[in-house]
């Protein structure tokens, strides 16, 4: 009998063995997997670095550039407001002709020329 349970618990003793064997094993793989997959995070990351700094350059360089424009826009939009306004029509038709309302008088100035003959 004694050989019997010896041989049983030396059974049970090579099942445990091998299976904390297989579940080294399987997470010596799981780490293995893991870091291999970190490292080619890693490595795309530092690979779309350098392109997502130069996107994000254009893109400001591209929000200037609006921003510059909508000023434009602006002044631009004021200009063709003011051109347009029905009740300064009469203002900006001085402004842009030399003639004059009927009713003013235009008055020149002369120089007031000396007679030397003393």
């Amino acid at each position: 009998m004694k050989s019997l349970t010896s041989l049983s618990s030396r059974h049970h003793q090579r099942d445990r063995f091998l299976k904390r064997k297989l579940l080294v094993a399987e997470i010596s793989i799981k780490l293995l997997v893991n870091c291999i997959l970190i490292s080619v995070g890693a490595s795309t990351l530092v690979k779309l670095l350098p392109h997502h700094f130069s996107q994000l350059a254009k893109l400001q360089e591209i929000s200037l550039a609006v921003d510059r424009t909508e000023n434009r826009v602006n002044v631009l939009r004021t200009k063709f407001n003011s051109n347009f306004d029905p009740q300064r029509s009469n203002e900006i038709a001085r402004e842009q002709t030399s003639s004059i309302q009927p009713d003013r008088v235009l008055i020149f100035w002369l120089k007031e020329q000396s007679n030397s003959q003393d």
